[in-house]
């Protein structure tokens, strides 16, 4: 665990997990989180390994963590269908990559970030351009980290909890 990861933090990740209603996430993310996660029966796993899960590969064979689909067309149009057809949000984990061709498509709807006070001397950066961003609420933690969430300037207040969320 993160030394910042206290337990108000992981509260707070824990709630951002139960609120999806299907965890979007690449091959390599998806290898850990099942890894992680799949054979755990600690209370945090359960959302993860109860809420669906869609995994955009173009190289995973198979999928062995129940209730996961592999996605292999084109992103934009599928998740523009997973939006369409899904009541809850979607939350996306890990992989740069994978969030910045979402934020490219002009398909993410919000942001939850959870910021831990660490310095980082290198890594890939989440944005390639900088999005316009407003800030809906922040939560500060014991251990200094902040849970903040934002939404896009330009986006609607209609189609909150149709779309994919981002999370770190």
């Amino acid at each position: 665990t993160r030394p910042t990861l206290d337990p108000a933090a992981s509260d707070w990740l824990l709630e951002t997990a139960w609120g999806a209603d299907l965890h979007v996430m690449g091959r390599r993310a998806y290898r850990a989180m099942a890894a992680r996660w799949g054979r755990s029966r600690r209370p945090e796993a359960a959302p993860f390994n109860r809420i669906g899960k869609a995994v955009f590969s173009n190289t995973l064979a198979e999928a062995h963590w129940p209730q996961t689909v592999i996605m292999t067309g084109d992103l934009s149009g599928e998740v523009r269908r997973l939006k369409a057809s899904r009541g809850g949000y979607a939350l996306v984990h890990g992989g740069a990559r994978l969030a910045r061709s979402l934020i490219e498509a002009d398909l993410i709807d919000e942001y939850r970030l959870l910021i831990h006070p660490t310095l980082v001397r290198e890594g890939v950066t989440l944005f390639e351009r900088t999005p316009q961003l407003d800030l809906q609420s922040r939560e500060s933690f014991p251990s200094g980290a902040i849970g903040a969430v934002y939404r896009p300037k330009d986006f609607s207040s209609a189609d909150v909890g149709h779309g994919p969320a981002g999370s770190s």
